[in-house]
């Protein structure tokens, strides 16, 4: 196999690589995004009545995410119980 060649696919691997690292937002960003959705929906509320339809449209988006959250912290808790009876601490 030529140089050419094993530079070649060398290159290939590494633009592959770069643009599935960079596909995939982390919780901060999905956070940022999320916010900046919710503000661009509300619009701009300046009366007291607005701020409250404001609030009352996104109160149950956050006790769902809060109710995930909990769901989530549930499984952790589970899956940290059953390494501990399988005695795995190293996975921990």
């Amino acid at each position: 196999m030529s140089v050419k060649k094993i530079i070649a696919k060398c290159v290939c691997l590494l633009v592959i690589a770069g643009f599935f690292s960079g596909c995939k937002l982390n919780s901060k960003q999905l956070l940022a995004k999320r916010i900046k959705h919710m503000q661009e929906a509300s619009g701009n509320p300046v009366t007291i009545e607005e701020i409250k339809a404001a609030i009352n449209r996104y109160d149950s988006e956050v006790t769902e995410v809060q109710q995930k959250n909990a769901k989530i912290g549930l499984w952790y808790k589970i899956l940290g119980t059953r390494y501990l009876d399988k005695k795995c601490m190293e996975k921990l």
